[in-house]
């Protein structure tokens, strides 16, 4: 049965907000991130070099990019792009000696879970090594949403970032627009970089 008008609508709004701009903004933060911390981006270009080569990219690789994926999750870490996400209670639930009726709304908020110091050992640095060889716990990383209901895009996001930052850190040379690192603005439904997270491109690679 094909979609009506108003659910193809809402297929195509649900691309945009939350398929689209939001990876987008993920990816402006990467590269503030990364360009800020040269000792962060030259490893990680060592191993797109060591893995991929000098040649086009070959993306049945991408899974051995694991620092890559590290600078991904703790750019996701510090810096979702959606600040807290809602679930509403089916039941009655318990929680440190209250009683939130089903129906109620929650909004845990991702921006202060995962810069918990209990949780996050000095929390407000960049250190992608803090996840290798850790799996993260959906409970306390949840950029994409929490528990067993998160974004079914997570995996895809991920991805299309990976293919981003492979491509053009193993063929570009970039350096930060600005000295200091981006402040926050936000963008419709997401936190951006301040102008957009802009660099400035010195060379490209033969």
């Amino acid at each position: 049965m094909p979609l009506t008008d108003l659910e193809l609508r809402d297929q195509l709004v649900t691309l945009l907000m939350a398929g689209h701009e939001t990876t987008a903004s993920a990816l402006s933060w990467a590269f503030d991130h990364i360009l800020h911390h040269p000792e962060i981006e030259s490893r990680m270009r060592d191993e797109i070099t060591r893995v991929m080569g000098t040649g086009p990219l070959d993306p049945a690789r991408l899974g051995e990019l694991t620092y890559l994926d590290a600078v991904i999750k703790d750019t996701h870490r510090l810096r979702s792009v959606i600040p807290n996400v809602a679930r509403r209670l089916g039941a009655d639930v318990h929680l440190d000696g209250l009683t939130l009726p089903a129906g109620s709304y929650l909004a845990p908020c991702m921006l202060l879970v995962q810069r918990d110091p209990t949780l996050f050992p000095d929390p407000e640095r960049f250190d992608p090594t803090r996840w290798l060889d850790t799996k993260s716990d959906p409970y306390t990383w949840f950029p994409f949403g929490g528990g067993t209901r998160r974004c079914i895009g997570l995996a895809f996001a991920n991805y299309e970032m990976k293919i981003v930052l492979a491509t053009v850190f193993g063929a570009a040379t970039l350096r930060p627009a600005r000295r200091r690192a981006a402040s926050v603005v936000r963008h419709g439904i997401t936190l951006t970089p301040t102008g957009g997270g802009r660099v400035v491109l010195d060379s490209t690679m033969p």
